[in-house]
């Protein structure tokens, strides 16, 4: 007997220990979750907290959903970067007609020969070689000149967007001259003599070239109106991306008020299923109903609670892709939808929504941005195919002196200064390659306008489609709505025969199921009128302003 109580002792003990370690492994795994998630402060900002069953849920609703999604999703920043490209490029385009304005300054020697006498003859000429004869005499082996400069330049240039360039030019030189010799083949290089004073020169210059046909007017801005249209494109493809990630979101989070509204349903068939198992085993207990009415009911709860169990590891999938979609990895807790489902009652007809859509669709502002696209290039061919002629006129001041002083102030005297007029005339003949470009632009032209009239038929079939869609799920709703009141009363019917001990469980169990049904059929129908009425918003692009969304 004292054996088994130290034995009894020591299980007790033992038992003592689990219990604790249990709860402590339980308090440490608590607080796993508060010192593993660093949730970012402005992003709490956002959202609500709230704590329900013991958890902390995020309450969202589907604009402040969708506001998340234009501001966290890395698309966005995408888009962000695509359009700042867009604009430099617009701004670099718009430069070509700004001043340019240029400096230089150069050091340079130019050596040229000047005599050659390598044959060692005589060449002409006679030299005093002694008193009464003369001698014939010889030239250099190799005779040099070195010219010396030194010149600082400004220029100032400008287009103008007509094709006209003006250039202002100064210019200050001053340069020297130096000759050399080798009298003999195999004398050495000794030095340099100057042959003539430093010489300083001024020149001011003023040129203008004015094309007459070929890159005159409006041809000059093309780069800046491609530039335009480019970002307009940049700008469309972004609101088109935009929808695009605003219906993915829109549709997961109605998914999600799906599968909660399903889970509120169960969590009610639950309760139902539930009292109807104790009331059955209370009945068997006194000996009104037989054992296998109470295992019929056990079953009925089971299989309820096993569809809960779906429902919820669906809702978990659903959360994973909002994480995954709004880069919300720093936000690991359950999302609870707080929108509720409705039926609008005011839609507008089918021509003005088509008349709206067709003004507003991206795809269709993207293809007339490349008809304008289109027309620039054919008026770009077209310039070529035009003779290019262009008059140009130079004027050039220049002044010489003995210093700069004096070469600025002989830059008065006319007869020094030079002139040009040019007339440069280039005709384009036998140039295939221009009709070519000229002929395909034109193809182009046609293709993108079928194209626009292709997508205006798909959006009216699609508008077609939507509005149908939304008729059908109001009558699914309907038609669900009075299934669920059919099957309430029924249900109620079967359970007064069951309590009178004229049915059995197993019908009470397939009317309750028939029950469940009815009310998740009756809110797959309101998800679907409300993903129907979502892409009215999206086809329409007014989820903007009925969300509350930055446009």
């Amino acid at each position: 007997m004292k054996m088994l109580s130290i034995q009894s002792r020591i299980l007790k003990a033992c038992h003592s220990i689990t219990q604790y370690y249990t709860l402590l492994i339980f308090l440490i795994g608590s607080t796993i979750p508060a010192m593993a998630y660093d949730v970012d402060p402005e992003l709490l900002k956002k959202v609500k907290l709230v704590q329900e069953g013991g958890e902390t849920i995020v309450e969202v609703s589907m604009a402040g959903l969708l506001s998340l999604a234009l501001e966290r999703s890395t698309i966005a920043d995408m888009l962000e970067i695509n359009k700042q490209i867009a604009e430099e490029a617009l701004a670099a385009a718009r430069e070509i007609y700004n001043p340019v304005f240029k400096t230089s300054i150069g050091l340079s020697r130019n050596v040229s020969v000047t005599g050659t006498n390598l044959s060692g003859e005589v060449l002409g000429g006679f030299g005093i070689m002694g008193p009464g004869y003369l001698t014939p005499a010889l030239s250099p082996f190799l005779s040099f000149l070195a010219a010396d400069s030194t010149a600082l330049s400004a220029t100032w240039s400008k287009k103008l967007t007509t094709g006209i360039t003006y250039q202002l030019s100064y210019q200050k030189i001053s340069q020297t001259t130096s000759q050399a010799s080798f009298e003999n083949e195999d004398d050495t290089f000794e030095s340099w003599s100057k042959v003539d004073d430093p010489l300083y020169i001024d020149n001011l210059s003023a040129a203008v070239n004015i094309p007459i046909f070929q890159d005159w007017g409006e041809i000059n801005r093309f780069p800046e109106f491609q530039s335009e249209i480019a970002l307009s494109q940049n700008e469309m493809q972004s609101r088109k991306s935009k929808l695009e990630l605003l219906n993915l979101i829109a549709n997961i989070y109605w998914d999600l008020v799906g599968v909660q509204q399903n889970i509120q349903t169960l969590e009610s068939s639950i309760k139902l299923a539930q009292q109807f198992l104790t009331d059955t085993q209370t009945r068997h207990r006194m000996g009104v109903l037989d054992i296998i009415e109470v295992k019929q009911s056990e079953s009925r709860l089971a299989a309820v609670k096993q569809s809960k169990l779906l429902e919820v590891f669906k809702k978990s999938q659903i959360e994973d892709q909002i994480r995954a979609a709004l880069n919300l990895s720093d936000l690991p807790y359950g999302y609870k939808a707080t929108e509720k489902m409705r039926i609008r009652h005011s839609i507008p007809d089918f021509k003005s929504l088509l008349n709206v859509i067709y003004q507003k669709n991206q795809d269709i502002q993207l293809l007339n941005s490349a008809v304008r696209l289109n027309e620039l290039s054919r008026k770009v061919a077209e310039n070529k195919a035009e003779p290019d002629l262009d008059i140009s006129l130079v004027y050039q001041m220049n002044g010489y002196g003995k210093d700069t002083t004096k070469a600025s102030g002989s830059m008065s005297e006319s007869k020094l200064h030079n002139y040009q007029v040019g007339l440069n005339w280039q005709i384009p003949l036998f140039d295939k390659v221009t009709p070519q470009k000229i002929s395909q632009a034109t193809l182009e032209r046609s293709r993108l306008n079928l194209q626009i009239e292709n997508q205006k038929s798909q959006l009216k079939v699609e508008l077609q489609a939507i509005l149908r869609n939304l008729k059908l799920a109001i009558q699914g709703i309907k038609l669900a709505q009075n299934t669920v009141s059919l099957v309430e009363e029924l249900l109620r019917k079967e359970t007064e025969k069951f309590n009178l001990g004229n049915n059995t469980s197993f019908r009470i169990s397939q009317v309750q199921q028939d029950l469940t049904d009815a009310r998740k059929n009756e809110i797959l129908a309101s998800i679907q009128y409300e993903k129907a009425y979502l892409a009215l918003l999206v086809i329409t692009e007014t989820i903007f302003p009925a969300y509350q969304l930055k446009d």
